[in-house]
């Protein structure tokens, strides 16, 4: 009883202190796939874009960005903001 009573107090006091919550909007992820529309690899990044919608309950949109042996969607993430809502997806 005595260390939950003081763990009570000692919470109690110290949620003062804690920075407030930031509440952000619902954005959507964007998933990049560095393969052409329709191949078999766009298709894998689709299926796994849509678990990861259902997982994350928000919008999952594919961008392919095609060219360069992949470096163009590389170079498209290394470039986006560093928020974690844009990732690369490639089989």
């Amino acid at each position: 009883m005595e260390c939950s009573d003081a763990l009570l107090r000692y919470s109690s006091r110290s949620q003062h202190l804690l920075p407030p919550r930031r509440i952000t909007r619902a954005r959507e992820i964007r998933s990049l796939c560095n393969f052409a529309p329709g191949s078999g690899a766009d298709l894998i990044v689709r299926f796994y874009s849509d678990r990861l919608s259902k997982l994350a309950g928000r919008p999952v949109i594919v961008e392919n960005r095609v060219g360069a042996n992949g470096m163009i969607a590389t170079d498209a993430l290394a470039k986006s903001r560093p928020d974690g809502y844009t990732i690369l997806i490639t089989p």
